[in-house]
This record gives structure tokens, C-alpha cells and sequence, in this order.
């Protein structure tokens, strides 16, 4: 007995339907890292990477000429139970003894989000600078204490999270 025609064209093939939805799932996969790119732009991307080169340049003969003072800061990073850290720094010179600190400022960065990099002043409390700094969201993040002494800067950087 021959197959009935009428049975055979109503038979729908499956693998038409399975690529296309295959092309609809990459299409929306793509399209969803296209707008989280856009929405989040990479803070590493400069505009003049040579005006960013000289600047880092003048950096290195700054921090040199800070560590030829001798000075070295103790930076204490505490974990707080309100998604934050507070951070306690001072100057310790080279015989051992602290050492007037002008300023001291904390940067908070965080690599994959630019957008939550913020600055933080931290305020003098006896023979230390002390502050909080609150992280918005767990993971990663990178602090960078800037310590001014007799005019000069002191950088140390602390990584956190993981």
C-alpha cells in the first residue's frame, strides 16, 4: 500500500524550525552584549594615548621623587558590615617615626565599571587619617591612597574582593 500524499504534505520538518530558532537565540544573545557594551564603556580606553603616556610619565618621576623622601605610609583596610571598608593611613618616615601628612585622598576603582570610580577625602583622627568607603557591589575592586607629603604625593594600591 503507497503513503497517503495528503499526510505527507502536512508533515512539518523539524530542523527549518530548529535553525531558526538557533539564528533568533544568537541574534538575541548579540544584540544583549551589544547594549550592555554600550551602556558600560571601558574607563582603560583613552582618547590621546600619548598625552595619557606623558602624563603616566610624569607619575613615575613624581612617585620617584616621593619615595626618595623615605617616607612609606601604613595603610590599614578594614571590612565593614555596611558593604564598605574603612581605611586608616599615616606617613611613617624613614628613623621609624610618623609623619605630617597634608592630605590624604582614597580613589575607589572598580576595573570592569568605570561608572562607580569615585574619590574619597579621608579626615584626620588623632595621628591618622581615617574614612569609609563604601562599595556599591560586591566583587573587585582596587583602592588607591594618595598620601600628600611636603608637596609631594605618595601612591599605594590596595586590591579587594575577588
Amino acid at each position: 500500500m503507497s503513503p497517503d500524499p495528503d499526510a505527507r504534505a502536512s508533515r512539518i520538518e523539524p530542523w527549518p524550525v530548529g535553525l531558526a530558532a538557533l539564528l533568533l537565540t544568537v541574534m538575541a544573545v548579540i544584540t544583549t552584549f551589544a547594549v550592555i557594551a554600550g551602556r558600560n564603556a571601558d574607563p582603560l580606553v583613552v582618547e590621546d594615548a600619548y598625552e595619557a603616556g606623558r602624563r603616566i610619565n610624569e607619575q613615575i618621576r613624581a612617585d620617584r621623587a616621593a619615595r626618595a623622601l623615605g617616607v612609606d605610609l601604613d595603610v590599614v583596610v578594614v571590612r565593614e558590615a555596611d558593604s564598605g571598608v574603612g581605611v586608616s593611613v599615616r606617613a611613617i618616615g624613614p628613623d621609624g617615626t610618623p609623619v605630617a601628612v597634608d592630605t590624604v585622598r582614597v580613589r575607589r576603582e572598580r576595573p570592569t565599571e568605570g561608572s562607580l570610580d569615585q574619590d574619597f577625602e579621608l579626615v584626620r583622627a588623632e595621628s591618622r587619617h581615617r574614612g569609609h568607603i563604601p562599595l556599591p557591589r560586591a566583587g573587585r575592586w582596587h583602592l588607591i591612597v594618595v598620601a600628600t607629603v611636603d608637596g609631594h604625593e605618595i601612591r599605594e594600591i590596595h586590591g579587594l574582593g575577588g
